[in-house]
């Protein structure tokens, strides 16, 4: 047993091997855009630019960029929408369809039919014979 454990003595000893060195962070430093920068990431986004990518350029964050674009004055861009032919939509809902068969049948996801619904106010009546379309009038479920 003696003789084991002077065996282990002589192996090298390894401190800290399972433990990482920490990765040392900068501090970041706070800034605000100036007017020039406003300016120019102002030209950059309206030229075709994310924002994004106009905050890489910058060197600031996309809410940084985002808000000096709003503060001088342009419009940031919607996102992409798809169209819904939603008076479709209304009569394949009537038809006894549910909402996700009716985003199925017309080729968009049940999300994207549920928005267009309410960004277009539009309402579906209620299916009278106790089908699944029926109980789709409660707002939870549309």
């Amino acid at each position: 047993m003696a003789e084991r454990l002077s065996k282990l003595m002589l192996l090298p000893q390894r401190r800290n091997a399972c433990r990482k060195e920490a990765a040392v962070k900068l501090p970041r430093i706070a800034r605000t855009p100036d007017g020039d920068e406003i300016a120019a990431m102002a030209a950059a986004y309206t030229s075709g630019m994310t924002l994004r990518e106009v905050g890489a350029m910058f060197d600031f964050d996309r809410g940084t960029v985002s808000a000096a674009v709003k503060r001088a004055g342009v419009a940031t861009r919607d996102h992409q929408r798809v169209e819904v032919d939603l008076e479709r939509a209304s009569q394949l809902h009537r038809s006894g369809l549910t909402l996700t068969e009716v985003a199925r049948t017309l080729g968009v996801g049940r999300t994207t039919l549920v928005r267009a619904r309410r960004l277009n106010r539009a309402h579906v009546e209620p299916v009278q014979d106790g089908s699944k379309a029926a109980r789709t009038n409660n707002p939870r479920h549309t």
